[in-house]
């Protein structure tokens, strides 16, 4: 799970669930796993209410087995869920390189684990990061 070989830190960290993991399977860790993202990344509102509600939009959607939206505000860290067809997957994103999003994503990791959802973890798996590595841009 340690990230090899940089020197700033990845960008993103990504969580991909079991092959066979359905949108609904994560609905009763997910409370837990927000708050614990709102916690490590020092984001929770001062309004009580507005992550209330982002929760039960989220909730909303795992229930009707849909991706969720996660928290893709514009704020220094994200939890992203992104538009895929290999199954549930989520990623922590940081616009810099940061040792925060190691520490995020491996305790993040710990809680899934704790509520029994395989998963695997993978650094700087973004597409768009691929290719600047690569020297490449999309086309």
């Amino acid at each position: 799970m340690d990230r090899a070989g940089t020197t700033m830190g990845p960008r993103s960290g990504h969580i991909k669930f079991k092959k066979g993991t359905k949108w609904k399977d994560l609905a009763d860790s997910f409370p837990g796993m927000f708050h614990l993202f709102l916690e490590e990344t020092s984001q929770k509102n001062d309004d009580e209410l507005f992550d209330q509600m982002l929760l039960k939009q989220n909730m909303m959607c795992l229930e009707k087995n849909q991706k969720p939206e996660g928290y893709n505000r514009n704020n220094r860290v994200r939890m992203v869920f992104p538009i895929t067809d290999r199954g549930p997957e989520l990623y922590i994103y940081r616009a810099a390189g940061s040792d925060d999003v190691v520490r995020i994503t491996n305790r993040l990791s710990e809680y899934l684990e704790e509520n029994d959802l395989e998963h695997k973890v993978e650094w700087d798996k973004m597409f768009l990061h691929e290719l600047k590595s690569r020297g490449k841009r999309p086309s």
